[in-house]
Order: structure tokens, then C-alpha cells, then sequence
């Protein structure tokens, strides 16, 4: 065998290796998007469970969660109740959450109204 021979058949063999790592690579990218969409789709899981959780351990959450359901009208101005609703409950967990770790929720006022 020539030198020249030789050199072909490295290339060749060469072509071979990287045509093999990008096939490895492929899998990886794909495990990997893979991977991420599950920890996403748990990490999503977990913080709804935990906000259920915060409404049955809550009887004001609770509440409000009831008002939410029964549909949504309009107040006065105009704005959807469920909109209102939905500030309230945000304005609630906040509330719960800064009592949990001795914080303080600005947004509430005395009367427990987001401001």
C-alpha cells in the first residue's frame, strides 16, 4: 500500500468517525430538549399543587376560589369580576407567603384589598 492509499483510507475512516459523532450528538440534543421538558412540565406541576394547597389549607383563598368559579360578571366600572377575583387571590397568596417567611405585603391594606 502507497502512502497515498493510506491517506485516502484516513480520510476515510475519518469521515466515518465524525459522521458517528454527530449521530451520538443528535441523541444527546434530543435526550437533553427531552429532559428539560419534563423538569419544566414538573417544575409546572409543583407550583400549581402548591397553590391548591395554599387554597385548601386557606379559608380566604378558599373563598375566593368559590367566587372565581360561580363565573364572571362585571362590576360597576366594568371590569370583570373574575379579573378582580384573580388580584385578590394573587394580593391572598402574597399575603400568605410574606406570613410564612414574617414579611410584609405592601399591596394590602387593612380591609385585606389589594391596593
Amino acid at each position: 500500500m502507497s502512502i497515498m492509499e493510506l491517506g485516502a483510507l484516513g480520510e476515510f475512516i475519518g469521515s466515518i468517525l465524525v459522521l458517528g459523532t454527530l449521530v451520538y450528538l443528535a441523541v444527546q440534543v434530543r435526550q437533553g430538549i427531552a429532559h428539560s421538558r419534563f423538569t419544566t412540565t414538573h417544575a409546572i406541576a409543583g407550583a400549581g399543587h402548591a397553590a391548591w394547597l395554599a387554597v385548601a389549607q386557606s379559608p380566604e383563598l378558599a373563598a375566593v376560589m368559590a367566587k372565581l368559579e360561580t363565573g364572571g360578571t362585571t362590576c360597576r366600572a366594568g371590569i370583570s369580576t373574575g379579573l378582580v377575583l384573580c388580584d385578590h387571590l394573587d394580593a391572598l397568596l402574597h399575603k400568605r407567603a410574606n406570613r410564612n417567611t414574617g414579611g410584609f405585603d405592601r399591596r394590602i391594606d387593612s380591609s385585606g384589598v389589594p391596593g
